[in-house]
């Protein structure tokens, strides 16, 4: 029940949140895999900065990236949701936790953050509901993402793992 002049903004801030989002995860994935891929050659983005400036850019992309989501909508669903993402991206990538070495645990991890996560988030921030149990094809729409996010990162590992026996990981 929008006009397209009311929808525009509001898609426009979401584009830029899912950017700043996935920006984010991934600066903090290559943060914590400097040696790693400094091994098998492969390019880090995160290797060209000092710890220090790695903080700061970390600090730059979260606060916009989660903070702003606050202040454009009140919807609790989606702040329960990327409260729950930024977690998941944390355990993912950040030692001492850093699932993503952990066999099953990070193609869990993975396909919740990368796919299930924001495909709900995006439901709920433009649908306006919050978490109701009526709401079926949510639930078969994040099955079907979170099924789609495990052939990804299966796919991933797949390509990389002559390099992932290099590196150890």
């Amino acid at each position: 029940n929008t006009t397209f002049y009311q929808t525009v903004p509001l898609l426009l801030w979401y584009i830029l949140l899912v950017v700043l989002l996935a920006s984010f995860g991934y600066f903090l994935n290559d943060c914590f895999d400097v040696k790693e891929d400094a091994l098998v050659d492969k390019t880090n983005f995160a290797s060209k900065f000092s710890p220090k400036i790695r903080i700061l850019i970390l600090i730059g992309l979260f606060i916009p990236a989660y903070f702003s989501w606050f202040y454009i909508t009140d919807n609790h669903t989606v702040h329960l949701f990327l409260c729950i993402h930024a977690a998941l991206l944390f355990l993912y990538s950040v030692p001492p936790f850093r699932v993503k070495n952990k066999g099953n645990w990070a193609l869990l991890i993975d396909s919740a953050y990368s796919l299930v996560i924001p495909i709900v988030v995006t439901f709920f921030y433009f649908s306006k509901s919050q978490v109701d149990p009526n709401y079926p094809l949510v639930t078969e729409i994040a099955i079907w993402a979170f099924l789609l996010g495990l052939r990804n990162i299966i796919q991933h590992h797949i390509v990389d793992s002559n390099k992932d026996k290099i590196s150890g990981t």
